[in-house]
């Protein structure tokens, strides 16, 4: 099985951040970060993937 890891571009940002959440929930053992109002995990520097010029994300394709 082949896999290629791709930046993430403006399309598929919600798709990350929903997968984000995943992460953040099995962390939320071990960290204090609880669920908020509208039942997410926050991650404040989320954005910065897609504003910062010294960060990137990427999805295994």
């Amino acid at each position: 099985m082949n896999y290629e890891i791709v930046s993430v571009n403006m399309k598929d940002k919600e798709k990350l951040y929903q997968l984000l959440q995943y992460a953040l929930y099995d962390g939320s053992q071990y960290i204090d970060n609880d669920i908020n109002e509208e039942c997410i995990f926050e991650y404040r520097w989320f954005d910065n993937y897609f504003t910062d010029d010294d960060k990137n994300a990427y999805l295994k394709n």
